[in-house]
């Protein structure tokens, strides 16, 4: 199954476009992974620059080519 993307909404804001979309993907079981997906689109010049990609698996789990969280440690 080829990667689709469905549900996408455009917030275009002049020199900024917000983006998001469902991104389903087959996974290595045979089965398929589904993303939320939001990026931040910034105009240079005639050309869309992606500023910024935040993703989260439907369901839990990590987004592909996404580090696992580094420990955090709290200060107060």
């Amino acid at each position: 199954m080829p990667a689709t993307i469905e549900q996408m909404a455009v917030h275009d804001f002049g020199s900024i476009r917000i983006v998001s979309f469902l991104w389903k993907k087959a996974d290595d079981d045979g089965g398929t992974r589904e993303f939320m997906v939001v990026d931040v689109w910034m105009r240079s010049g005639e050309t869309s620059i992606l500023k910024t990609r935040y993703a989260g698996i439907l369901g839990g789990g990590h987004v592909p080519g996404d580090a696992a969280p580094a420990p955090f440690n709290k200060r107060f």
